[in-house]
């Protein structure tokens, strides 16, 4: 498989939006007030009322120091869709994510890959699914732990600060535990301003994995207020890989265009 499609492959199994509103500002001692069954609840508020999300975008990645141009298609909760474009306005790649496949396109060496959702676990060792990547995706919380419950998170307000922390450990008996094996830790640090997770930190103790998601603050642009771009770095023993994905020009339309078949005399691989 060529770099692009490793590329293509690890970067949408990575692959976690507000329109514009009034903002809701929550200043740390207000937070005080709030139970989390409330802070979850506003948080999920703010996220967007859409059907199809549009962006243009251009990805750089300390994976295999390559870099490309393409379009993002998101169809809510039932399809990611990515065209990937590396020079000269050609693509290389189409790939198509549903709640259980994933297809890819390699239009370079005539090749169509077809697999299932495991395939994600197994290509990186992290149990990801399809809601886990358009979370990610539209700057939305994700959870590796799909058993996590509101109040097994703790409330952190940070001090002198515009922002507040979710804390969560898959084990709540974890600080006495004397094997980590199998804890998860989730740590969301939320903008008391938008409500939008500007960080997301997981870690998995049993295997020394850490995924880091940084979110740049939010530009407006056709009404919308979005990041421009993503940083997504994540650490497994002694390697180290970051992906960098920036919002060229983010839409909410209507309705678009999911084009994927494939052509013949493309060889199947499964």
């Amino acid at each position: 498989m060529n770099n692009v499609l490793k590329l293509s492959i690890f970067l949408l199994s990575f692959i976690f939006l507000s329109c514009k509103r009034p903002e809701i500002a929550l200043k740390n001692k207000e937070l005080k007030n709030f139970n989390l069954n409330n802070i979850f609840d506003t948080i999920n508020a703010s996220y967007i009322n859409y059907e199809h999300f549009f962006s243009k975008i251009s990805v750089e990645s300390g994976f295999s120091k390559y870099s490309f141009k393409g379009t993002l298609k998101i169809r809510k909760d039932s399809m990611i869709w990515v065209s990937v474009v590396p020079m000269m306005g050609i693509e290389a790649a189409r790939i198509v994510i549903t709640n259980d496949s994933i297809k890819i396109l390699n239009r370079i060496q005539n090749q169509a890959i077809l697999k299932d959702m495991s395939s994600i676990k197994n290509y990186l060792g992290i149990d990801i699914n399809y809601k886990t990547l358009q979370s990610l995706l539209l700057n939305e919380l994700l959870f590796l732990d799909s058993t996590y419950e509101k109040n097994e998170f703790s409330l952190d307000p940070k001090k002198a600060s515009n922002r507040f922390q979710l804390v969560q450990y898959t084990d709540k008996e974890f600080k006495n535990l004397s094997s980590k094996n199998d804890v998860l830790n989730h740590i969301f640090t939320v903008s008391n301003t938008n409500l939008r997770p500007s960080e997301i930190e997981i870690r998995n103790f049993s295997n020394s994995k850490n995924l880091k998601i940084s979110y740049s603050e939010p530009s407006t642009t056709d009404s919308l207020q979005f990041p421009s771009s993503i940083l997504i770095n994540t650490v497994y023993d002694t390697a180290k890989i970051w992906i960098n994905i920036n919002y060229l020009k983010v839409s909410i339309l209507d309705s678009q265009d999911y084009k994927f078949s494939i052509p013949d005399g493309y060889k199947i691989l499964n």
